[in-house]
Parts: structure tokens; sequence; C-alpha cells
């Protein structure tokens, strides 16, 4: 494979990683705001502080969760239009999906893997991996 199909499967995997995740952790969210709320509407005014803490906290930290799903996201359009901020979004989406085992694990080395790896820096450094933001001119201007 060449690093112009690296970084474009990279870009389609870290779309499919961040939107994985934004749909996992909303349905989290409805799920655990539908059971607080079934639990709440059917507890004693006195029962209902703990179980209101309770699902309430988990929600901020589904939330929370998901705010991490962002950077994958920013990073895969980045990577499939091949601007030269991509790189920075990668490392920053490839280290937190390093947390995610298996699937996120597996993409956090590939893609440290192609970045520290001999074509993606000559991709990113304007070498000859032929990215978009480093091509030579069109023939007609020589």
């Amino acid at each position: 494979m060449t690093a112009k199909d690296h970084n474009k499967l990279l870009g389609i995997l870290f779309l499919i990683w961040g939107g994985l995740q934004i749909i996992g952790f909303g349905i989290a969210i409805l799920f655990m705001l539908g059971i607080g709320g079934a639990a709440l509407s059917g507890a004693h005014s006195r029962d209902a502080a703990p179980i209101a803490a309770i699902f309430g906290f988990t929600t901020v930290i589904l939330v929370f969760a998901m705010i991490f799903a962002i950077p994958a996201i920013i990073a895969g359009l980045k990577m499939r239009k091949e601007k030269p901020g991509a790189k920075t979004w990668v490392l920053i989406s490839a280290i937190l999906a390093l947390l995610s085992f298996p699937l996120g694990t597996a993409l956090g080395v590939y893609a440290l893997w192609f970045m520290f790896g001999d074509q993606g820096k000559s991709f990113y450094s304007g070498g000859n991996g032929g990215n978009a933001f480093n091509q030579p001119p069109p023939n007609s201007w020589r």
C-alpha cells in the first residue's frame, strides 16, 4: 500500500471509530436517562435523592466520555481531505484510541505505526509520499 492509501484508510477508520463511539455513548445516555427517570417516578421522595445522584453522575460521565470521540472525527475528516493539520489530530486520536481495547488499541497502533513510519513521515513532511498539500504544479505551469 502507498502512503496515500494508508492515509485514506486511516481517515475512514477514524471516522467509523468516532461515529461508533458517539452512537454507543448516545444510546447509553438515553438508557441511563430512561432508567433513571423510571426509577425516580416510582420512588418515594426520601429514596429519590440517591437514585438521582447515581444516574445523574453516570450520565455526566457518559457525556464526558462522548467528548473523546470528537478528535477521532476531526482526524478522520482532515486525513480524508489530506489537510496539513491532520498529523496532530491523528496523534491525539491514536493515543486516546489506545485506551479502548481491543479495536481502539488496534486502530491506535496502526495510526502510530503509519505516522512514525517512513511513509507517514514523508507523506506529512512533504517528501515523495504523494500528499495533496505539497504536489508539483500542473504541466501547464512549467
